[in-house]
């Protein structure tokens, strides 16, 4: 039987560095149209994030980003993604 996991993005794997715990050392994920980074991973989302990567799950990306914000995630996904909060 294949394990499918639905996998939200913003504030589940990544979040804003607003957002992020004070002296954490994370790792940028999701970057701007000019290329500067916007949003963020913790140690314990990456360690997360890596975790089920390594499960033989497929990992589909679920978010209300559109294609082009999407896009922008440098996240090795492997599979298609649902996004635009399912309208695309």
């Amino acid at each position: 039987m294949k394990t499918l996991v639905f996998l939200d993005l913003d504030d589940t794997l990544f979040q804003t560095a607003r957002k992020c715990p004070p002296g954490e050392d994370v790792f940028a994920t999701s970057f701007g149209k000019e290329g500067q980074p916007v949003s963020y991973m913790t140690p314990a989302q990456r360690h997360f994030f890596n975790w089920l990567s390594q499960s033989g799950a497929t990992l589909i990306p679920t978010t209300g980003r559109s294609i082009d914000a999407y896009k922008r995630v440098h996240l090795p996904f492997s599979s298609g993604a649902i996004v635009h909060h399912g309208a695309t």
